[in-house]
């Protein structure tokens, strides 16, 4: 038997960085020594004789001094990068008009607070629900006295506390084809990140072997699992209980087991299934548990190679996971009322698009020609939303009807980016009418009115607050309410529909109905526009039909139903 030489106390020595042994003045001091050599800053700067212990050692095996040398060569890397990062951070927005310029609340989740008699907004951002709710022209004392209407946020969303297990049915070779059908068909197409002939070939392979446990069995099980529960846009959606006890949520916990393997180490198909384990997530109305997954999905991302190189560009598989990743994990933060990490380069969208695939397939070209679209639309609202957190109004200075003629600029550049739309997914011109909704363009729609709030947001604020306003900034406040009657009139649709998108959908379409309620409650009820009752009521309608599957959506259904009846 071969002896292991033994490893000698001084060669698995690493010297502890802390301050473990003070000097002997530091000592007596009772305080903090930084054991600075020769002599530590107090005995320095007193002249007094530095006197220490030799140097206390721990002892670690080589393998631990190899991993703690490679974080004091992460840790110098990070610190000649963080001088740039502050650089960046204090330069403007070079994609957008110069904006007056503002004193910050540089978080974006801050509340936005109108003073009385004053036009000028703390903050130009728009709210999310939970904080909309909490605007007092939306309180009554009459129905609030006894429930409330608040929808909160949980630390987790998961409550059930035994999973089914997974038995031989659910990867029936059959059966699977099905599931990918309905997988490429209804989710691929909204994130093309995956390669269908490769995802066919592993699905098979996992069926007619079993799943072992590693990544790739882990990612054909959850593209089983989300094509199990998704189904055509017009399709009545399963109910709670129903998708308890489908075969997708076995699948699914199927996956879960196996979801330690992507932690193990990090390559594009470990993103991948953190990804799709979010979008299962959020199809199953859970965003908390969904977002932490997008989060590790999005840090997975940070280890490819052409993150860290201006001028290297990753593989398409690569590139396109970062994006879907980066923009579910913002969106869900922002919903959520989550605390961003305090610097604007978080809110940098990735920099370059995914790059087109190589292919004549017109589906696949169209999935892509909709997610470049799509990504578009997100890069434009991500630059007005940056160029607002950075640009604050001077105190007594610049008004809100001096805002005018940035909004416009805002909202002519949202007009070029949608004309720019290739013509298979275009919303600029109505779209050609078929017997079924086209689900690209709806999500599109659904995008194009994000960017229609943020830039008509400030004037919403002051007509909610009954601030007096001249007659363009009114003008304003009338386009602003038109485009959250376009929300519930566009989202209509897709009331009933379990998807990825289901919950930001429930909570959008409340949070413009409680602004169309708002502003008929307020003295500016006359620029509400024709129909929004209407479509008030069908989303109400909505909320009652979600009640089982969201905490707190029934209360809030009775509280806009309590409001609207009272304004009608």
């Amino acid at each position: 038997m071969k002896r292991v030489a033994p490893t000698s106390r001084s060669s698995a020595a690493y010297p502890r960085k802390r301050a473990v042994t003070a000097c002997q003045v530091c000592r007596s001091r009772r305080t903090k020594c930084d054991q600075k050599k020769p002599r530590c800053s107090f005995c320095e700067k007193t002249g007094a004789e530095c006197v220490f212990d030799p140097t206390a050692l721990s002892t670690f095996d080589p393998a631990s001094l190899a991993i703690l040398e490679r974080l004091d060569t992460l840790e110098q890397k990070i610190d000649s990068i963080r001088p740039q990062a502050q650089q960046q951070q204090q330069q403007p927005s070079s994609h957008l008009v110069p904006f007056p310029t503002f004193n910050a609340k540089n978080d974006s989740n801050t509340a936005y607070t109108v003073a009385k008699g004053s036009q000028r907004p703390d903050n130009l951002l728009p709210e999310n629900l939970d904080d909309v709710l909490k605007w007092p022209i939306l309180q009554d004392i009459n129905h609030q006295a006894t429930e409330s209407s608040h929808i909160p946020s949980p630390q987790s969303d998961h409550t059930s506390p035994t999973q089914p297990s997974l038995d031989g049915d659910e990867l029936n070779p059959g059966i699977t084809n099905g599931y990918l059908d309905s997988f490429f068909a209804h989710v691929h197409a909204k994130n093309p990140v995956l390669d269908e002939p490769y995802i066919r070939r592993l699905v098979r392979k996992v069926s007619l072997e079993g799943p072992s446990w590693d990544s790739e069995s882990c990612l054909a099980l959850l593209v089983c699992a989300n094509g199990a529960i998704t189904g055509p846009f017009l399709a009545p959606s399963i109910s709670a209980e129903e998708l308890r006890a489908s075969p997708g949520c076995r699948l699914f916990t199927a996956a879960l087991k196996r979801i330690g393997a992507t932690l193990d180490s990090a390559g594009v198909v470990q993103a991948q299934c953190l990804f799709f384990a979010g979008v299962y997530l959020m199809s199953c109305l859970r965003p908390f548990d969904a977002w932490r997954s997008f989060l590790q999905a999005l840090a997975v991302c940070q280890s490819f190679k052409f993150m860290g190189e201006a001028t290297q560009t990753g593989t398409p598989a690569e590139e396109s996971i970062y994006w879907s990743s980066w923009k579910s994990e913002r969106e869900l933060r922002w919903e959520l009322g989550l605390p961003d990490f305090g610097t604007r380069i978080s809110l940098e969208p990735p920099q370059r698009f995914p790059t087109l695939p190589l292919t004549d397939d017109e589906e696949i070209l169209r999935a892509w020609y909709f997610y470049l679209s799509e990504i578009s639309l997100w890069r434009l609202e991500t630059e007005i939303r940056k160029d607002m957190i950075t640009r604050l109004f001077e105190p007594n200075s610049n008004t809100l009807d001096d805002l005018t003629a940035i909004s416009e600029i805002y909202k002519q550049q949202l007009v070029a980016c949608l004309h720019s739309l290739p013509s298979t997914v275009s919303i600029a011109d109505p779209p050609c009418q078929t017997s079924e909704p086209d689900v690209l363009r709806f999500i599109l729609q659904g995008r194009s009115t994000y960017v229609n709030e943020l830039i008509t947001w400030p004037y919403i604020a002051c007509a909610v607050n009954d601030i007096a306003l001249g007659q363009t900034a009114q003008e304003w406040v009338a386009k602003g309410l038109q485009a959250h009657l376009e929300r519930l009139e566009v989202n209509r649709v897709g009331f009933y529909h379990r998807h990825h998108g289901t919950w930001l959908m429930i909570r959008t379409s409340a949070r413009s109905a409680c602004i169309l309620l708002a502003v008929a409650r307020s003295s500016m009820r006359d620029l509400l526009p024709v129909g929004w009752d209407e479509a008030v009521e069908a989303t109400v309608k909505m909320l009652d039909f979600w009640q089982a599957d969201v905490e707190g959506v029934a209360a809030l259904a009775r509280f806009l139903w309590y409001l609207l009846s009272h304004v009608s």
